[in-house]
């Protein structure tokens, strides 16, 4: 049902709001904990579920969210998903919800945006950090604005808020602190995403006649997607959504959780518990894994725990470890974190435009800066530089002109087109990654 601008299904509420107030989606110091991820994105625009944390959040909501704040350099990247939007402006005139691009949004953390009231400041805090801030003052929001043009700390916000306003504290929220978060939680967004999906139990694709699909009411086929036969589709576990223009061939088993995005073909092999984007050419074994879109694995190999940024190619055979030997806690090595993760589960994480060599293997807990290449047979340290070129672990620097030679070529195969934006950010990456040496 819609209740005063919240889209919620066979939700009750007994407090109404008489008016909603402005949504506004920001990003805080938080993503310098998700790079390489969160080089060339928002935090908000990471993939999970069956989109994006910002998509999540617009599912929840009868109307779109109209303003984010977020690094100037990645303007363009929202305004190509929410092309209608306004960035880095907070607006005045009535109550703004500014609610933390970090938080994967359930039903019961809308439930209590709804109950607040609209008249009041309020300020809604977990683990010491702000998840959601409500304000009406003009010159409270000046402020807030001026808190969001310098990405002020957590400590910062709550200092200066919690005193003029209502604070709850809340329990319970689904914060994407680290890398690993964004793995560990897709399972849940999964499910809560298909949750809110209106065609359950809909196949409007072609389907081959030897196609078997378990428990149909949890499974959803977009428009001219094709399945071939011996193709096995299991949603016992967990709700299977695949998109439109989506191609199965035969010998493929998708067990769920998992969303398959729009025009991605599915090679053979088995597909579990993964959200795989648009546009994506995957085979193997993919179990707990994000592909963020545009990005091949069209050959053997298992990948798990993993995330694989936009225009990742693996190699034939490439594979990535898990699990340690001992099943202990797997550790990471990045030059923004080095630690336990307290996973026993964690695989590879790419950034963007990551190629790897056939037989590539990658050990637990690998995070692969943007822009690298890399081949060989043995096993890659845990940390491989932004643009890292060669077999390691002395790597050499990838050449800048001729990595954007490959991306243009690599686009041109989508029919994409490398912006002056992202042309711009990439050539900073390189330039920054002189200061992000190698960690072994």
């Amino acid at each position: 049902m819609f209740l005063n601008g919240l889209k919620l299904s066979n939700q009750a509420f007994p407090v109404t709001l008489e008016r909603m107030p402005q949504l506004l989606i920001f990003e805080d110091t938080g993503y310098q904990n998700l790079l390489p991820l969160t080089a060339t994105r928002p935090s908000f625009l990471l993939r999970m579920g069956f989109g994006t944390v910002a998509s999540r959040i617009q599912s929840l909501f009868a109307e779109p969210p109209s303003y984010f704040y977020c690094r100037t350099n990645l303007h363009h990247v929202v305004q190509a998903s929410f092309p209608d939007s306004t960035l880095n402006h907070v607006p005045k005139g009535g109550a703004v919800l500014l609610l933390n691009g970090r938080v994967w949004p359930d039903k019961d953390l809308v439930h209590r945006l709804m109950l607040l009231d609209t008249t009041k400041p309020s300020l809604l805090v977990s683990d010491g950090q702000v998840v959601a801030l409500l304000l009406q003052d003009a010159d409270l929001l000046d402020r807030a604005e001026q808190f969001l043009n310098r990405m002020a700390s957590a400590t910062e916000w709550i200092q200066a808020f919690r005193h003029m306003s209502i604070v709850q504290e809340v329990e319970n929220v689904h914060w994407i602190n680290h890398l690993w978060d964004v793995i560990a939680l897709n399972p849940m967004a999964l499910a809560t995403s298909f949750d809110s999906w209106q065609d359950k139990g809909l196949i409007k694709g072609k389907l081959g006649s030897s196609v078997s699909i378990t428990q149909e009411s949890q499974v959803y086929v977009g428009q001219q997607s094709v399945i071939e036969d011996f193709v096995y589709i299991d949603s016992q576990s967990g709700p299977v959504c695949i998109g439109d223009h989506v191609y199965i061939q035969s010998h493929t088993r998708l067990q769920g959780p998992l969303y398959i995005g729009d025009h991605t073909h599915v090679l053979g092999g088995k597909l579990s518990r993964s959200s795989i984007g648009p546009w994506c050419k995957v085979a193997g074994e993919i179990t707990d894994t994000i592909f963020a879109g545009y990005a091949n694995k069209a050959h053997e190999g298992f990948i798990g725990h993993s995330y694989m940024g936009e225009w990742v190619n693996l190699g034939a055979s490439t594979t990535v470890s898990n699990l340690k030997n001992t099943y202990g806690d797997i550790s990471i090595l990045t030059p923004e974190m080095q630690g336990s993760t307290g996973q026993m589960f964690l695989g590879a994480i790419l950034g963007d435009h990551v190629k790897t060599g056939i037989g590539t293997r990658l050990n637990t807990g690998t995070v692969v800066g943007t822009g690298a290449s890399i081949w060989g047979s043995s096993v890659h340290p845990k940390w491989i530089p932004y643009f890292a070129f060669g077999q390691g672990p002395d790597y050499d620097r990838y050449n800048l002109q001729k990595f954007l030679d490959v991306c243009d070529k690599v686009l041109a195969r989508r029919n994409q087109v490398l912006s002056t934006q992202d042309h711009h950010i990439l050539q900073s990456l390189w330039a920054d990654s002189l200061d992000k040496n190698p960690i072994c």
